[in-house]
């Protein structure tokens, strides 16, 4: 990543006003990906390291020549000058793993020994304890011995951990926004005269599976998509109307959905209600 390139984009996305993007906010996603790892029988990886130290010359505030045209550096882009000092950072990721740093980092602390009856060791409760209960300990120490370099943790002086979703949460994100992944869907078959149908064993059934997975909510849709395709291949070409019905053990024992032809009186009673 080129840490002027982001500049770059964000003057673009402001029309080329400096002013406006000397005031803007950047995102900065998969900043996890530019941790400096170390492992047993490897020596540390720099890369990561190095776009670390690219950054912090934009991070912590500096005039930096950026080019207009919001293509990038090329010999012939027009420079300007912008000053990012005003300018909302935001470094976000998934940092798979930091439940483990934080574990260790509470574990080294904490070795008072399990004395009496019915006394349990505090190391084998930091094993029970999950993601959520690990991930809100967070520090600067931790997310430095994940690999982030002291002098950026510096210049981001507010760590803001996230919680995993909750099963119920996830069936909230397929069923309630405006245009949540399940109206999409039903709107889809709906176009090839079919309705979809899904129970709500069925909704749990695809979170909890999204949860196993751990791919959060953006794994929400390629779950039913694997289930749905076949069908929404196989629907045009029935040439009447047909109800569609996910249940749960299309997720768990990996079955089909049931195509069921609509009577002409519920079909009509359908049309009556529309």
């Amino acid at each position: 990543m080129d840490p002027v390139s982001v500049l770059s984009d964000l003057l673009y996305r402001s029309g080329n006003n400096i002013e406006s993007a000397e005031t803007g906010i950047v995102y900065l996603d998969e900043f996890d990906k530019l941790a400096k790892r170390k492992d047993d029988n490897t020596a540390k990886d720099v890369t990561g390291e190095g776009v670390q130290q690219e950054l912090l010359k934009i991070i912590e505030g500096n005039d930096i020549e950026v080019p207009l045209s919001g293509s990038g550096r090329k010999l012939n882009s027009e420079m300007v000058r912008m000053d990012t000092s005003r300018i909302l950072f935001i470094c976000g990721g998934a940092f798979d793993g930091i439940e483990d740093v934080i574990r260790n980092r509470i574990r080294s602390k904490d070795k008072k020994p399990a004395i009496g009856f019915g006394a349990t060791s505090s190391k084998s409760d930091l094993r029970n304890k999950e993601y959520n209960d690990l991930i809100v300990n967070v520090t600067t120490e931790d997310l430095n011995k994940f690999g982030i370099i002291p002098e950026m943790l510096g210049r981001l002086p507010v760590i803001c951990p996230l919680k995993q979703l909750t099963q119920q949460q996830l069936v909230e994100i397929l069923t309630k926004p405006k245009n949540a992944i399940v109206k999409q869907f039903k709107e889809m078959l709906k176009m090839d005269n079919a309705e979809l149908v899904f129970n709500k064993k069925a909704l749990e059934a695809i979170a909890k599976d999204a949860i196993e997975r751990k791919t959060g909510a953006r794994g929400l849709r390629a779950i039913i998509e694997k289930h749905l395709t076949d069908i929404m291949y196989e629907v045009p070409s029935m040439n009447k109307q047909v109800k569609v019905i996910f249940n749960e053990k299309c997720i768990t024992e990996g079955k089909k959905p049931n195509i069921k032809e609509l009577e002409r009186k519920e079909e009509e009673q359908k049309q009556y209600v529309d």
